[in-house]
């Protein structure tokens, strides 16, 4: 009896589309991982201070939650960490495929950074990606203003041909977070929604890429989408 091949997790379009997304949150992590020599200096000051305060997050190994049918999202990935999702979406998940698809893909998301989650909208040609960067945040937790320049700074400089459309700095519960948003000059007009919590010892990033009809079309989901990327401190 002819033996039955597996079917891939993804079609060949798919792996294209998770590896921008990939190359987005390479760039970022890259970006996050490479402090000043003040922030570096801060760092080891705060190291202690950092245990002490611990306690003072509730920590949730909570698995995303991922509601309702409809839409065509495919999830390429799962993800347990202190934070929720919610896509209006059918999702499938097999966080091993996943690691192999991401390792075919030569993602280069550095030694201290992992995708989480990744998502493909094959009919909306989109990505959206979650990786998480091992890297402390003392300063996002003081207000330093010249922190969150930095990371946008890292943004710019990994997509020169984007331009920075919105900035917004805010905090979710008592988690530092920041919005940013970019268009690509010219060619595909393709939009790029970022989304960074700053815990106090890592980082959690989304990233959203989509040409600029589907943002025009999807405009208020896919808001609704990045909103909900947000800290989760239920119950555990």
């Amino acid at each position: 009896m002819r033996a039955r091949r597996r079917r891939p997790l993804l079609a060949p379009a798919s792996r294209v589309l998770l590896a921008r997304a990939l190359t987005v949150l390479g760039a970022l992590a890259l970006a996050l991982l490479v402090p000043s020599g003040s922030a570096q200096a801060e760092r080891e000051r705060g190291a202690e201070r950092a245990e002490e305060a611990a306690d003072e997050l509730r920590v949730a190994a909570h698995q995303f939650a991922l509601a309702a049918p409809g839409t065509g999202w495919r999830a390429v990935a799962q993800l347990r960490a202190d934070a929720q999702l919610r896509a209006d979406a059918q999702l499938r998940a097999d966080a091993q495929d996943a690691r192999d698809e991401a390792d075919a893909d030569g993602a280069a998301l550095g030694p201290d950074a992992r995708l989480l989650l990744g998502f493909v909208h094959e009919g909306w040609d989109a990505t959206l990606a979650v990786s998480r960067v091992e890297v402390a945040n003392f300063r996002a937790w003081r207000r330093k203003a010249a922190f969150f320049d930095e990371v946008e700074a890292g943004v710019e400089a990994a997509y020169p041909g984007y331009r920075r459309t919105q900035r917004e700095q805010q905090r979710l519960g008592r988690v530092p977070a920041l919005d940013l948003a970019y268009r690509e000059r010219g060619g595909q007009r393709r939009l790029l929604r970022l989304r960074f919590l700053f815990f106090r010892r890592y980082t959690l990033a989304l990233a959203l890429r989509m040409p600029a009809r589907t943002h025009a079309r999807h405009e208020r989901r896919l808001q609704a989408l990045v909103d909900s990327f947000a800290p989760f401190f239920g119950e555990r």
